[in-house]
């Protein structure tokens, strides 16, 4: 008996957001210029530091980038807030409750992936989730994460505003990191 790999199908979206029915791979979306939904999480421990993730060199994108706490895709069928309490327990062992998580809004955020030089056409669920989390306590799927770090926002707005150092992160608009920042920022006065 031959054995099959699972194929994930994505749902494609048009470029307001509203699903066309249509299901692909994610390859197939990218090699077609479509949309899809996806998701961020990020996590701000008490001290006001982001959990940010390095992605492992086994990814088929953005290889050893670094990245917001979490990111990923929303299977087809799925809601973005499924997609992310799923994720946070695939790529780091959290377990939440939907309501753990506080919605920050939708971003449309293209992105090239070098790998493929095509671009990805995403809008971004973004969520916030406050929990103070040791490193240590995490357990990170490697085939996904390479590894996890605290930084201040101070120093991450730094790393996105310096061209030379921006090239380490998954290239989200500028705009949208800057965005976020600011949106957790005014929440956490």
């Amino acid at each position: 008996m031959k054995s099959t790999k699972h194929i994930e199908l994505i749902d494609v979206v048009d470029n307001g957001g509203r699903p066309t029915g249509q299901r692909k791979t994610w390859l197939n979306l990218i090699n077609d210029g479509d949309w899809r939904n996806v998701i961020h999480i990020w996590i701000i421990n008490p001290n006001a530091q982001l959990l940010v993730q390095k992605r492992s060199v086994a990814k088929s994108a953005w290889k050893s980038l670094w990245d917001v706490s979490i990111g990923g895709g929303v299977s087809a069928g799925e809601e973005p807030t499924q997609a992310a309490v799923r994720e946070l327990n695939e790529e780091l062992g959290i377990e939440v409750d939907q309501n753990d998580l506080k919605k920050l809004g939708v971003w449309k955020v293209p992105k090239v992936v070098p790998e493929y030089n095509k671009e990805s056409r995403e809008f971004s669920h973004t969520y916030l989730l406050q929990k103070d989390l040791m490193i240590n306590d995490l357990s990170l799927e490697k085939k996904e994460v390479a590894q996890v770090a605290w930084r201040s926002l101070e120093e991450l707005r730094a790393e996105i505003e310096d061209d030379k150092l921006y090239k380490n992160w998954v290239p989200h608009p500028k705009q949208y990191y800057l965005e976020v920042m600011n949106f957790i920022e005014e929440r956490a006065e």
